[in-house]
């Protein structure tokens, strides 16, 4: 159970107030010119009952189709692999691997957002998008992720993306702020193709 909430640490989200309309920066070309992906962040936890801020950050790397590194180098070191069909996700710590099947069609994951292919044009993905201050905070339509959060909010700037700001439906806040964020540089697939330590303890929780 401690393995799978970790994973769901990379799905929270947070409500942006509204003010004026932005048009202009198009999400849907955004999403659609990214191929690969590496991007390097931060990221602050929040928790409702507590005052305490969690701090972290890690690296990402990502090819379509369904290809993903997400590494957390602080405060604890973890990784989620997903190569095609197969998702690792390993703790360092417990040294401890949990494998299962990584389902395309999977919409609770705000990263699979970047994972899919292309989108069309009329794609119903956003639910707002505002201006503020030469940001766009870009909310997107909740149905896909309700079953993890209550809201999914992307900030932009100059067209680069700079954070993605989560609340989980037990309004547990995660702020990602990305230090570094590239599109489309070369990553080969054999990237992805990840070893689980030999001591690690495997729970291999695949269909046959």
């Amino acid at each position: 159970m401690k393995n799978i909430q970790f994973i769901l640490l990379f799905l929270y989200l947070l409500v942006i107030p509204k003010t004026s309309l932005g048009n202009d920066f198009n999400v849907v070309e955004f999403f659609n010119k990214i191929d690969t992906m590496h991007a390097e962040f931060t990221q602050k936890n929040k928790g409702v009952s507590s005052s305490r801020i969690i701090q972290g950050s890690g690296e990402i790397f990502l090819k379509k189709p369904n290809k993903l590194i997400w590494e957390m180098h602080e405060p604890f070191r973890k990784t989620m692999v997903i190569n095609g069909s197969t998702m690792i996700f390993y703790d360092e710590d417990l040294n401890q691997a949990l494998i299962s099947d990584y389902i395309e069609d999977n919409k609770s994951s705000w990263i699979n957002l970047f994972m899919k292919g292309k989108y069309n044009d009329d794609a119903k993905l956003i639910k707002e998008q505002t201006l503020i201050d030469d940001q766009y905070y870009v909310s997107f339509m909740i149905d896909d992720f309700r079953d993890q959060y209550k809201s999914v909010v992307f900030v932009f700037k100059n067209e680069r993306l700079n954070k993605v700001k989560l609340e989980d439906l037990s309004s547990e806040i995660i702020e990602i702020e990305f230090t570094k964020f590239e599109i489309n540089p070369t990553i080969t697939n054999t990237l992805f193709n990840y070893t689980v330590p030999p001591s690690a303890d495997v729970i291999d929780q695949r269909r046959e």
